[in-house]
């Protein structure tokens, strides 16, 4: 319970983030990781709220999520905001997606810190 209330203050923080890491070739499933920032780390969507809010999960673990003509990303948040009865319109659409684990360790802010310290304790 803990995990879905960290969860949950990430959440309205907008400190989530969706990775798309797999779409089916006819482009009507898509399937993402799920991470919240808490404590310095990123930890996944606990999983009895991945199970609860997706089509179903990968052999990877990762939420999938049918459907097209919209940021599936989007509907996949707009699911989490709603199983966790929160309200869309006030958090407006806070949260960040990445199309890869390489655009996430590239882009996101965390990262980016994570990324300069270590490249500065190499020098």
């Amino acid at each position: 319970m803990t995990h879905i209330k960290n969860f949950q203050q990430a959440l309205i923080k907008g400190e989530v983030v969706f990775i798309l890491t797999r779409v089916s070739r006819d482009s009507m499933l898509r399937s993402f990781k799920v991470f919240y920032y808490h404590k310095k780390q990123f930890l996944p969507i606990p999983y009895e709220l991945a199970k609860s809010v997706g089509d179903g999960l990968d052999k990877n673990g990762d939420i999938k999520i049918r459907g097209v003509g919209m940021d599936m990303s989007f509907a996949l948040w707009l699911r989490i905001v709603r199983n966790l009865k929160l309200n869309s319109q006030k958090l407006g659409q806070n949260f960040k997606t990445y199309i890869s684990y390489e655009e996430f360790m590239r882009c996101n802010p965390h990262m980016q810190v994570l990324i300069n310290f270590n490249n500065e304790e190499a020098l």
